[in-house]
């Protein structure tokens, strides 16, 4: 007990020594100077962002994480507190202000037309991104032939009659759709480079989320090796937090994008519907005997409209990451469902 008004005595002589000022006044310095070099390097990495390859994401995410994780870590390691805190809080600021800002604006042209209001720098970073989408993916078609997808033919093909197209045998086995189902199946038909770029906005606002959370986590962990004291181990904690704000709103707008993404299919869906009803229906309400053996094998319906799915959804398999691609196919699902309704 004796102890304790001693070691409060320390700190007080500490706190107001030279020395203890000096450190205090480098510390504010350092923090500037890692601002600005997050602030810069983030730049950067937009201007110079690029398709990497066999990759579903584009490198910006990759370079702005690698610079504000070294950063992060590099001012926890200097065991001083309140420098750790200003950094960790110009790394929620720029991940919010400088990345996030940039990927909404990407998610936000999803379903636009060529009627946009970009600056000439940006439109000639997205067309380059397009084309390398168009270079790596076969199913892309180049950026010259993108259309307007304010009319039907979103997604870079026309909503055409799907009940025409020939979807292989006959029989039970004549079509793959396993692609409704994980993802693996043929691809049989082709996106638009623009719609490609639509689906790289999202993998990159998916990849930033996961990357928050990952680094979120590793300052937690370095924090706990460095600092021993619990005042200064929870001042860091609660900046720190606020990393979970920033991954929430990742996250929000990757759902935003999706919903977005998945209703620029619907000129398409609607018209593969065209196979119940209508001039090119398929569907047969008043069957004979024989029909109605029949279709308990090999039911019309069902082959020719799950043929007309897979050429609608299997482009996106290779461009889109597995998990969105999974939640595409849930939500064409749902839509699909209502429309039968």
């Amino acid at each position: 007990e004796a102890a304790a008004p001693r070691q409060s005595v320390v700190r007080r002589v500490a706190a107001s020594s030279e020395l203890v000022q000096n450190v205090a006044e480098l510390a504010g310095i350092f923090s500037c100077l890692e601002e600005a070099f997050m602030v810069y390097s983030t730049r950067k990495a937009i201007a110079i962002d690029e398709l990497m390859e066999g990759s579903r994401v584009s490198s910006v995410v990759e370079d702005v994480f690698y610079v504000l994780r070294k950063c992060a870590r590099r001012a926890v390691a200097t065991g001083d507190s309140d420098c750790a805190c200003s950094v960790v809080n110009h790394v929620c600021a720029v991940l919010s202000q400088r990345l996030y800002v940039e990927l909404e604006m990407r998610v936000g042209q999803i379903g636009r037309n060529k009627e946009r209001t970009l600056d000439l720098t940006r439109e000639a970073q997205y067309e380059g991104l397009m084309e390398a989408l168009a270079e790596q993916w076969p199913m892309v078609e180049g950026s010259d032939d993108a259309v307007n997808t304010s009319s039907a033919s979103a997604l870079g093909a026309s909503a055409m009659d799907l009940s025409t197209v020939s979807l292989g045998s006959a029989g039970p086995g004549g079509v793959d759709h396993s692609v409704l189902g994980d993802g693996s199946g043929g691809m049989s038909s082709t996106i638009s480079a623009e719609a490609a770029f639509w689906c790289l906005s999202v993998n990159n606002v998916e990849a930033a989320a996961d990357n928050v959370a990952t680094v979120k986590a590793t300052l937690e962990e370095e924090v706990r090796l460095v600092f021993d004291d619990e005042l200064e181990s929870a001042k860091l904690a609660s900046c720190i937090a606020e990393l979970d704000t920033v991954r929430n709103d990742f996250k929000k707008r990757l759902q935003t994008g999706m919903t977005k993404l998945c209703a620029s299919l619907s000129p398409r869906l609607r018209s593969a519907l065209g196979v119940m009803d209508g001039a090119s229906a398929i569907v047969k309400y008043e069957l004979t005997e024989a029909e109605f053996a029949d279709n308990d094998g090999f039911n019309p319906f069902v082959h020719e409209f799950l043929g007309a799915l897979e050429r609608i959804l299997a482009p996106h398999a290779a461009v889109l990451s597995p998990a969105l691609f999974r939640t595409m196919v849930f939500k064409v699902a749902g839509y699909l469902a209502k429309q039968i309704k």
